[in-house]
């Protein structure tokens, strides 16, 4: 099963690419939908731009959109054409997965048109929104092991294996492994006010990158990157997760599930995600923090505008 999914995603990943090549020589890639995510300052915005003009989207306009340049809608409009629904069997009560042809359809694109290749628990928890059926997949994600209670920052901050945390004055060392850096302690402590309960550092080269969210819900999350030497802050940004923050009260509590992994590929910073409400995935530019593309498959959860 495996190896045939492994042969769909390589033909996705060739017809993706085609396709873009083609789509860029005959059009002009417009859509109605760039200006106006352009203009968008968060994902509550952005989700309902998304699900008010794709969900109503003929199949002609959706193949049309995964060749545009922008990563994000492309992405989006390969979600809403591939994403089809099948039961696992007749006697199975749980939530349908998405149809295995599709979905390796979608991953062998979404491969070729951000030229990365997603972990296999992103592609295998992604298909399948159903918890039980993702406890093997997240299992594969090292850092969300239970962790040792001299791990914790605070009362609510975890830390992942081989991650360590020593206060220095203002500071705090920050270790994984072999490696250090010393960062502001007023990072951990504003993470801590609002409650976010898991931190991942990853040190390399002359930045290091410090994502702080929480294991409950899919709500928005800071994204730090500092200089690895001096621990200056070079810049600050958002994970939009799967928008958590825009369901309503009843709906938003962190009594749910979210799993992150980051991964550096050249100049970007890429990070997967994987919540109650849905999967996600996101790119920044290393240097800048500028977001390449944003992806959500639940539009993050943002209330329809008509």
């Amino acid at each position: 099963m495996r190896r045939k999914l492994d042969v769909l995603l390589v033909i996705g990943i060739v017809l993706s690419l085609w396709g873009v090549r083609g789509y860029c020589e005959e059009s002009s890639g417009s859509t109605d939908l760039k200006p106006k995510l352009k203009a968008a300052r968060n994902s509550r915005q952005a989700g309902a731009l998304y699900a008010d003009v794709l969900t109503k989207a003929s199949t002609s306009t959706l193949k049309e959109a995964k060749h545009d340049p922008d990563i994000g809608i492309a992405l989006h409009a390969a979600w809403q054409l591939h994403n089809i629904k099948v039961q696992r069997n007749e006697d199975d009560f749980n939530p349908p997965i998405v149809d295995p042809k599709e979905g390796a359809r979608f991953l062998g694109f979404f491969e070729g048109r951000t030229v990365l290749t997603p972990p296999r628990w992103w592609q295998e928890t992604l298909l399948d929104p159903y918890l039980g059926g993702r406890e093997k997949a997240f299992a594969e994600v090292a850092h969300y092991s239970d962790v040792p209670p001299e791990r914790v920052w605070g009362e609510f901050l975890m830390l992942p294996p081989h991650t360590s945390l020593r206060r220095k004055g203002g500071t705090v060392v920050a270790r994984v492994g072999d490696e250090s850096v010393e960062l502001p302690s007023s990072l951990f402590e504003q993470a801590e006010k609002k409650w976010l309960t898991r931190c991942l550092i990853d040190i390399g080269g002359r930045v290091s990158i410090i994502v702080f969210y929480d294991h409950g819900s899919g709500v928005r999350f800071p994204i730090i990157c500092v200089d690895s030497k001096s621990g200056r802050v070079n810049w600050r940004t958002e994970s939009w997760g799967t928008g958590d923050e825009n369901l309503p009260p009843a709906g938003s509590g962190g009594s749910g599930h979210n799993y992150v992994e980051v991964k550096r590929r050249g100049n970007r910073l890429v990070l997967y995600g994987g919540a109650t409400w849905g999967s996600y995935a996101e790119a920044f530019d290393i240097r800048t923090g500028q977001s390449l593309f944003r992806f959500s498959t639940n539009y993050w959860n943002a209330p329809r505008t008509n």
